[in-house]
């Protein structure tokens, strides 16, 4: 068993590409839930692809960390934003 997670075109020009197989990953994300639970785990990567789009494959975890953001439910939104840290800009929605 295995999660799939698209890579951005970006990444791929980079030298970092050729080492992710078997490569040690820390995953880390929020859930979709009324306290919007913040999940972590430890896994690794079983391999990558390109064609015909880039994905990354990394294997289930064990075991996995989660914690609620907040005490109170929350009214659910969406907005765009993007983060530039070091040249680089990632987008993404909160």
């Amino acid at each position: 068993a295995y999660l799939i997670r698209d890579i951005p075109r970006r990444w791929l020009e980079e030298q970092g590409m050729r080492k992710l197989p078997h490569a040690d990953v820390i995953v880390r994300g929020v859930s979709d839930t009324e306290l919007g639970h913040v999940i972590a785990f430890k896994s690794s990567v079983l391999t990558t692809t390109v064609r015909p789009s880039p994905l990354l494959f990394i294997r289930i975890p064990g075991t996995f960390a989660t914690k609620p953001v907040r005490e109170h439910e929350r009214y659910k939104l969406q907005m765009d934003c993007n983060v530039i840290h070091a040249g680089n800009v990632y987008d993404g929605s909160l």
